[in-house]
């Protein structure tokens, strides 16, 4: 294949879905830095700026919680569905018994607050091991498809894996609704089978963008069939006609031998040379069939 392109496929960590954390609580930070209001501090007799009300704090709290839920549990395909609809079952419950006021009147008078050192004490710590993880660490191992060939590479230690793209299959698994599609932005699981004799099953967890990869791990899958079709096309191994062989059928009950001397041709009689056997004819004639039965007629008699 010349010219191929080349496709690199990153497995990241989980890390990469604590990016709203690290990014509310820098906004957060800012925002009680600059507009929030000054509250004495009365055991170091400062001031610190806190912003009013306990929404900011039980939001960056519930936003913390969230996010370890959902790296730690996976819910694909129909179990996302099923948590939306318990989710929407238990308001549904607390608003038909008169109790979901009393819980949204309640969240208000939680005392949860935040100073800006805080915030940027704890975001700007899940940024720097967010950026090491995605940018550094995830990139050390990857796959690389070239040249028709999938590539295991690892730029720290040596040894490579090589495999043939003719006959790989890639799935894409199920996507988990809070991990891949809200927090991931469309990533994914890929699942990778090798054919031939070294068949192997390689799995690439939270690959960015995925099934856009899918499609074009895909499509080099088969632009490799199809070159390796024709490259046994220019070596002769697959003739490149459209004749049909011409196929003779012979009777298996029939005697080789028969058949030599039916198909053998007789040289035909030559009447200027004549044979020694039509010599032996003209000197001592046969009688004639008719003349036969005469004769034994008159010997019976």
């Amino acid at each position: 294949m010349k010219n191929s392109p080349v496709l690199r496929l990153y497995s990241h960590s989980t890390i990469f879905y604590w990016w709203p954390v690290w990014l509310v609580g820098l906004v957060l930070g800012v925002l009680t830095r600059f507009s929030g209001a000054e509250y004495m501090n009365a055991d170091r007799g400062t001031s610190l700026a806190l912003l009013s009300g306990s929404g900011p704090g039980i939001l960056y709290t519930g936003l913390i919680l969230l996010s370890i839920f959902i790296t730690s549990v996976k819910l694909r395909g129909i179990l996302s569905i099923v948590l939306i609809l318990c989710m929407a079952i238990a308001l549904i419950a607390l608003a038909w018994f008169n109790m979901l006021d009393d819980v949204v009147a309640y969240i208000p008078t939680l005392s949860v607050h935040m100073t800006a050192g805080f915030y940027f004490l704890v975001s700007g710590t899940i940024f720097i091991l967010w950026f090491l993880g995605i940018c550094l660490f995830d990139r050390l191992t990857y796959w690389k498809i070239s040249e028709g060939e999938l590539t295991h590479v690892r730029l720290i230690g040596s040894g490579e894996r090589s495999y043939g793209l003719r006959g790989l299959s890639v799935e894409h698994r199920p996507d988990d609704l809070l991990r891949h599609v809200i927090f991931g932005f469309g990533s994914g699981d890929l699942i990778l089978r090798t054919a031939g004799d070294e068949h192997e099953m390689i799995y690439l967890s939270n690959v960015l963008n995925a099934n856009h990869k899918r499609k074009l791990i895909q499509h080099l899958a088969n632009a490799a069939e199809a070159g390796h079709s024709e490259a046994r096309m220019e070596t002769g191994e697959i003739a490149d006609t459209d004749e049909e062989p011409v196929e003779t059928e012979t009777d298996p009950s029939a005697d080789p031998v028969e058949e030599t001397y039916a198909t053998k041709e007789m040289p035909e009689p030559n009447s200027d040379h004549p044979t020694e056997d039509d010599v032996e004819l003209r000197e001592n004639p046969q009688p004639s069939e008719p003349e036969t039965d005469l004769e034994d007629r008159k010997s019976r008699n």
